[in-house]
């Protein structure tokens, strides 16, 4: 099982830096990314060879005013570029 490729996309952010420890910890052969989801064509060539993905990618709105179209582009958007 920890032979698996596991690929976590928004490594650096605060689900998934926790997540890409927590996995290497224990022994897991994880690949983090921080690229932009929106860009199919720059994330498409991390999935080589991946089994999993953990998709932790997305923005969060700090206000109700930055509740706005970007918001929209990454978390939905972005996550259908993931799957």
């Amino acid at each position: 099982m920890k032979n698996l490729k596991i690929l976590i996309t928004g490594s650096k952010g605060y689900i998934g830096s926790f997540a890409l420890a927590h996995l290497q910890e224990q022994g897991f052969n994880v690949i983090g990314t921080t690229v932009d989801v929106l860009d199919i064509k720059v994330l498409e060539p991390f999935f080589k060879d991946i089994d999993i993905v953990i998709h932790t990618a997305g923005k969060v709105p700090k206000i109700e005013e930055d509740i706005n179209r970007m918001n929209y582009d990454v978390n939905i958007t972005g996550t259908l570029n993931v799957i």
